[in-house]
């Protein structure tokens, strides 16, 4: 991987850094700007939730800083790592190595285990199976999984499930961690104890955590919030 060399202007402290971001999708009449100049910063060890109505630039953002697309303009990087400098081979590189996904659908195979669930990046990374699986066993105790292993994902709660997701973003040990409304599909006492959960690992890891979500009620885990209106950060 050709790996951009981290810029004086980007805090070596950051996971995060986009600077002055734009996305277009379509042409002419047609055209519709998603992002409209979008700068942020998230630190590492940071619960950060982005907020907004439906196409506000939400999901277009995430997937820019997580190497799904590429801006028309502007910089992101990861780690010190410029991701929009780098070919498509080398961004899905990139991700599969250090990114982590929570979706609103848990995504879970149901002919596998949880733990082979979980162990799919690492294999995907190379990892031997005998070692992926020890590893995703690990992850799933940490997550108050362990009874479960050997588990299949239709004998599971919801909540279960998605608990089984995260260990499955967490397993590689990512620079960070996008979860796309990861609360929508749980009742509430469950979508608390999960976001309990990752404000825990958070804490304890430092690992870096980006939630995009519309329910207010997860708010008070957060670090901080960034509010998307028209494809533009606004501040009150």
């Amino acid at each position: 991987m050709s790996t951009q060399l981290l810029s004086s202007k980007v805090n070596a402290d950051s996971t995060v850094v986009c600077k002055d971001i734009w996305k277009t999708y379509g042409a002419g009449e047609a055209a519709v700007q998603a992002l409209r100049g979008v700068s942020l910063e998230i630190q590492q060890g940071e619960l950060r939730l982005l907020m907004g109505p439906s196409g506000s630039g939400k999901t277009t953002l995430i997937s820019i800083l997580s190497g799904i697309l590429s801006p028309d303009s502007g910089e992101c990087w990861v780690r010190g790592t410029n991701i929009t400098a780098l070919s498509d081979v080398e961004q899905t590189r990139f991700r599969g190595k250090y990114v982590g996904f929570v979706f609103q659908v848990f995504n879970l195979i149901p002919m596998l285990t949880i733990e082979e669930n979980v162990c799919i990046p690492l294999l995907l990374c190379g990892v031997s199976r005998q070692e992926a699986l020890r590893r995703a066993r690990e992850v799933l105790d940490e997550l108050d999984m362990k009874e479960k292993i050997g588990k299949f994902p239709a004998e599971l709660s919801g909540g279960q499930q998605q608990r089984v997701a995260i260990a499955r973003a967490l397993v590689h040990s990512p620079h960070f961690i996008v979860c796309d409304e990861p609360t929508s599909f749980l009742d509430l006492h469950t979508g608390l104890k999960i976001m309990e959960q990752l404000q825990q690992l958070v804490r304890k890891n430092k690992i870096t955590v980006i939630v995009v979500t519309h329910d207010p009620r997860i708010v008070k885990f957060a670090d901080r919030i960034d509010q998307l209106e028209d494809g533009k950060i606004v501040y009150p």
